[in-house]
């Protein structure tokens, strides 16, 4: 099992790294603060929603688990119904049970634990919208992030080399697939649900 770890606290990381390595016989565990990884990883171990674009653009075919060290419940709920993410751990789990994730991950089911699941639920709720976004070309993306900048039609149609109307075309069909009424709408959304983290083109 090849593990990528890309966790913002040095401690949690090298501790990580050891443990998965004494257990794992057959693990490669790599940190992506050292290294420049060269590898596909099975599995991609995080811990902020801001980096969760950027690793599947760098990692598409991995398996994403979140660590959670106290991130808010909107956040999870946006990593797992909008981004779709693997699986969510708490940092108080045991590491019997951290093994036993990874192991279920890797083999493709989900792993949420029961303290996430009720928060997970009430927020998918308020996130009807969101999970919608994996509908989207990657076009659509491009033009979302673009929108969420304060770009006018125009504007992106010079940067995307096309034509105002095909923008319009474009942006009609994201506001019937996110079910959003306008324009501050979609920006609104866009902007809660962490698009704008994304590099968006110039």
């Amino acid at each position: 099992m090849k593990i990528l770890l890309c966790i913002n606290s040095l401690i949690v990381t090298t501790s990580l790294k050891k443990m998965l390595t004494e257990k794992l016989s057959n693990g490669f565990i790599e940190e992506y603060y050292f290294t420049n990884p060269q590898t596909d990883h099975d599995i991609v171990i995080f811990d902020t929603r801001d980096k969760i674009d950027f690793l599947k653009n760098e990692f598409g075919q991995s398996k994403y688990i979140c660590l959670d060290l106290g991130l808010k419940e909107s956040d999870l709920a946006c990593l797992l119904y909008c981004h779709g993410i693997h699986g969510i751990l708490s940092s108080s789990l045991s590491f019997e049970l951290f093994l036993k994730a990874l192991h279920k991950v890797h083999a493709g089911e989900i792993w949420v634990e029961q303290n996430h699941m009720k928060a997970l639920l009430s927020q998918r709720q308020a996130l009807p919208s969101r999970g919608k976004f994996r509908e989207l070309s990657e076009q659509d993306g491009k033009i979302l992030r673009l929108v969420a900048n304060g770009k006018k039609n125009k504007q992106i149609a010079d940067v995307l080399c096309l034509s105002e109307a095909t923008i319009k075309a474009h942006l009609s069909r994201i506001y019937k697939t996110l079910n959003v009424p306008n324009r501050s709408s979609l920006v609104a959304l866009v902007t809660e649900s962490g698009w704008t983290d994304l590099d968006t083109p110039t």
